[in-house]
């Protein structure tokens, strides 16, 4: 907002609006001038070697000189001192480079706000119940204790199986 006011404050202070804008038409001027001033050269040129007592020529001469002052005149206006159009457009470019910068930096920022409110409601997507906790099912397998129950009974009957066999051949080897 500050750039705007700034800007407008250099229009009110320069009363120029687009000074790039005032150039390009004293550019025009400036360009139709010299055609005209050709245009004069051209004429009284050919009058001055067709009719060197010509009473054209003065008035031709005249109308050159003032060509060429206009021209002059409107290439001071656009470069050449302080109060030329040069330093206002310098001035006034990077009035608009600054407003330029400043609204894309609104534009991003706007931007990134949305993409963070965005990121939010996504977020608040997994906050939400989907569905009522309950209570943990009861499990029907792997039957723990029976598993370990069978396997201490095979282990046990291995044992009692395996075992006349150690003792018989020790009740072998000692004489009675």
């Amino acid at each position: 907002m500050a750039t705007e006011d700034t800007l407008t404050d250099f229009r009110t202070r320069e009363t120029v609006i687009d000074p790039a804008q005032l150039s390009s038409t004293v550019l025009t001027t400036i360009g139709a001038l010299s055609l005209q001033l050709v245009d004069t050269a051209a004429e009284l040129d050919v009058t001055e070697r067709a009719s060197p007592n010509s009473p054209q020529i003065g008035p031709l001469r005249g109308r050159v000189r003032a060509f060429q002052a206009q021209i002059d005149h409107e290439r001071a206006t656009l470069a050449g001192s302080d109060m030329s159009l040069a330093p206002k457009i310098a001035n006034y470019e990077r009035l608009t480079l600054r407003r330029d910068f400043a609204e894309r930096s609104f534009i991003s920022a706007m931007n990134l706000m949305e993409a963070a409110q965005l990121d939010v409601l996504r977020q608040q997507e997994y906050l939400e119940t989907v569905v009522a906790p309950g209570l943990p099912d009861k499990a029907r397998y792997p039957y723990r204790v029976l598993w370990t129950l069978v396997t201490f009974a095979a282990g046990l009957l291995l044992f009692v199986l395996f075992r006349p066999t150690t003792q018989a051949a020790s009740s072998r080897r000692r004489p009675t």
